[in-house]
């Protein structure tokens, strides 16, 4: 049952007086006052989204450069590290290496390092060092003048390389491939001299000697003739010994 309520009385003559005093343009001052309203929400809501979009774009540029670095990086090493382990360690479960690399093959002593037997990697050197004879050897990959190049050796506990023997000469030779500077420089009286201060007895020298008052080693090339004298302040690659 539907009742309808009707206004009568003084009530509804109040009601109708009223809104006979409503000035005439007040309704669409309110209609535009309300579009004003829902125009700024709507610009406020585009800026927040705006905004929010240049956020998800930072973020997906971070994340592509994070995962192209991780891409070209190489494999992570195992979370199991090798065990380190001493010299004393590698004869005692490899005697057969040991022995070949205190012999020697052929008159080439052997770089020790275990067959990662057990997760045990072994060397007297350290990494990136050669093992040869008594003495470590380290072919840098990096280029340095003469007097940087024994710098750096001296940092590293050692210093440019003293070549002894033909037999280190093709060693070191064979192993690489780029130009090395070696310690061996001329003295103040001009006489080939190595770095601690013994005189030349025999020397690798190349044909076509350049002027120059330091030398380097050409490596790949024939062991017998592959010394160079060059300027001192030249970069090139370098050889550092300890032992």
């Amino acid at each position: 049952m539907y009742v309808k309520f009707c206004n009568f009385g003084n009530y509804a003559d109040e009601k109708a007086l009223a809104a006979s005093k409503q000035p005439p343009g007040t309704a669409s001052t309110d209609v535009y006052r309300k579009v004003r309203l829902y125009r700024r929400l709507c610009v406020a809501l585009l800026i927040v989204c705006v905004v929010l979009l240049a956020v998800l774009l930072a973020l997906a540029v971070k994340l592509s450069e994070a995962q192209s670095s991780q891409r070209y990086q190489p494999a992570a090493e195992s979370s199991t590290a090798p065990a380190s382990c001493s010299l004393q360690t590698c004869e005692a479960l490899f005697p057969t290496l040991m022995a070949s690399h205190h012999s020697g093959e052929a008159g080439e002593p052997q770089h020790v390092v275990a067959d990662n037997h057990a997760g045990l990697v072994c060397s007297e050197c350290g990494k990136g060092w050669l093992k040869y004879d008594d003495s470590c050897y380290l072919l840098s990959r990096v280029r340095r003048t003469w007097q940087e190049s024994r710098e750096e050796c001296l940092k590293l506990g050692g210093d440019l390389t003293v070549i002894r023997s033909e037999r280190v000469q093709r060693f070191l030779t064979n192993k690489g491939l780029m130009q090395y500077w070696i310690g061996l420089h001329r003295s103040e009286t001009q006489e080939w001299t190595w770095i601690n201060n013994t005189a030349l007895t025999t020397g690798y020298w190349a044909t076509n000697l350049q002027e120059g008052n330091c030398v380097f080693l050409n490596g790949g090339k024939w062991h017998k003739g592959n010394w160079h004298s060059s300027r001192c302040e030249l970069y090139s690659n370098y050889i550092c010994q300890r032992g």
